[in-house]
């Protein structure tokens, strides 16, 4: 019987290709406390032009969310149309009409993808022993269409029985020993119907890891290369990827297996030599399942002896428009980065041009590695390139808030790790952005780390006398007046100990700095 602790049920459920990726909107709000000064106002009255876009765009997602209801509200009658579906599939079998069959297996799978079946239609599906009649129709097919139609809508239901742990139904197909019988159904599965029987066959591979090693055993590690061997075949070659990427999933792989196979070292290599000939989705499945694998420190170690930092670093990501294959490459990166910072290269450029770009999931990532190339690899110097300097500062000045708060976070790292000439260097430009950034933050942990990164600029800038120099820029920017005025006009009370707490600190910064000008 299966249980929850050991059913998988943190996977990729639907091919990238038909995943719709929802416009994000910005939902930060702009600061609209009290402030009367002229370059901040300004700039405030920029921001609130770009606010009018960004309600625009909250105003649509508003109304694809009342959409989203509407449907979620249609779902439930659907689902008694779904069981009315199931019951004309009945009748046909008993009918011998193929084309009813067809009809009624169509829609079956079809509606069980788009509208999430609930608890009532699985005790129903149970009640009339539907495994047994799925069952029954691969064993003698009334035709092969009707075979390769069953195989689909059989996946659909152990989707959704996976994803929803529905292990009611999952046990009633255990109980017929399914998962023998659809192993013994390989000799008469031919290359058009190849696709469709390893896609069920995947979900096997979240089960347990017994229930895997057979999947792999007797199925991926023996006809591998009938399953690769023609690239013209897209779709065969993007379902035998997918029962790779989800044999990776949860459960660890040996690393050789009863028949003497490394799977591991196979999937790296595999990747590495047919790049060029993949298709997005199924270079992503192979991604998908290097970076499972990573989190065996051992395996990151392998990935070093096939220089796979190499293949990284060579990858054209301007060329690539998937931001999946993008995310999952930075993940390894960062996962490689972790074990060894010395093997590892950083294109700082490519980084910032990632985390700025519309790959709205990848701007974590990216300015993750970004940082990580100024934490732990400080010979690397960014900031003594001038194009790196220039992308880092235009970037940061045209970027959303999003954007710009991974810039901040960036700043932070600077001004710990990197050496004090590329530092002195940078502050003058850094510090106008930081005074703008502070007039859109609302949020006490950004504004507490954007005082402690003024504070350290203080510190530096003590050392070199520049204080009063640095002073100036922020005031000439009206940043200690803003900090001011968000205590006295606001109830933000949780900032003003360490607002005093910084003043006082820069008054002694600038005292210090003028002693050591005297002494100079």
């Amino acid at each position: 019987m299966y249980n929850h602790s050991k059913l998988v049920t943190n996977f990729l459920w639907v091919s990238p290709s038909m995943e719709s990726f929802h416009s994000l909107v910005n939902k930060n709000v702009i600061n609209q406390k009290h402030y009367t000064s002229g370059k901040m106002n300004q700039y405030k009255h920029d921001l609130l032009e770009q606010k009018y876009d960004e309600n625009m765009n909250a105003r649509r997602e508003e109304i694809e969310e009342k959409q989203i209801q509407k449907e979620n509200l249609s779902s439930h009658f659907f689902e008694v149309e779904l069981e009315t579906t199931f019951d004309l599939l009945l009748q046909a079998l008993e009918m011998h009409n193929e084309n009813a069959v067809l009809e009624s297996l169509s829609t079956i799978s079809s509606a069980i993808i788009n509208f999430m079946p609930k608890k009532p239609f699985y005790q129903y599906f149970i009640k009339n022993n539907f495994p047994q009649i799925f069952k029954n129709i691969l064993e003698n097919p009334p035709t092969e269409l009707i075979f390769q139609n069953t195989l689909w809508t059989l996946s659909q239901v152990y989707l959704v029985c996976v994803r929803y742990s529905e292990l009611d139904i999952l046990n009633e197909f255990q109980k017929i020993n399914i998962f023998d019988f659809l192993l013994s159904l390989r000799n008469r599965i031919n290359n058009e119907l190849l696709p469709y029987y390893l896609n069920l066959m995947s979900y096997f591979c979240l089960l347990d890891s017994k229930t895997r090693d057979r999947v792999l055993e007797n199925l991926l590690f023996l006809e591998k290369d009938i399953y690769f061997d023609d690239f013209e075949n897209d779709e065969l070659i993007r379902q035998a990827s997918f029962v790779v990427f989800r044999s990776t999933l949860s459960f660890p792989i040996p690393n050789y297996t009863s028949i003497n196979f490394n799977y591991k070292r196979w999937i790296v290599t595999f990747l590495l030599e047919n790049d060029l000939n993949l298709e997005n989705e199924s270079k992503y499945y192979f991604l998908g399942s290097i970076l499972n694998l990573c989190s065996e420190p051992s395996f990151i170690n392998e990935l070093f002896n096939f220089h796979f930092e190499g293949y990284i670093n060579r990858f054209d990501y301007h060329h690539t428009n998937d931001e999946l294959i993008i995310n999952t490459l930075l993940k390894i990166q960062i996962k490689m980065t972790n074990v060894s910072q010395e093997k590892m290269e950083f294109n700082y450029i490519v980084l910032m041009e990632i985390g700025c770009s519309k790959f709205y999931s990848c701007i974590h990532n990216a300015f993750k590695l970004f940082r990580n190339g100024i934490e732990f690899r400080p010979n690397d110097r960014p900031f003594s390139n001038t194009l790196i300097t220039q992308k880092f500062l235009e970037s940061l000045n045209s970027g959303i808030y999003e954007i710009k708060y991974e810039f901040i976070k960036c700043i932070y790292s600077i001004l710990n790790f990197c050496c004090d000439e590329d530092i002195i260097r940078l502050v003058p430009f850094l510090i106008p952005c930081i005074c703008q950034f502070l007039v859109i933050s609302d949020e006490e942990k950004i504004i507490g780390k954007i005082l402690t990164e003024i504070l350290m600029i203080f510190q530096k800038g003590d050392n070199y006398g520049l204080t009063d120099e640095y002073r100036r820029l922020f005031e000439e920017h009206d940043c200690f007046e803003f900090l001011l005025n968000l205590i006295h006009n606001t109830n933000e009370t949780c900032y003003g100990a360490d607002i005093y707490r910084m003043i006082d600190e820069i008054e002694h910064f600038s005292k210090s700095s003028k002693n050591v000008m005297n002494e100079d």
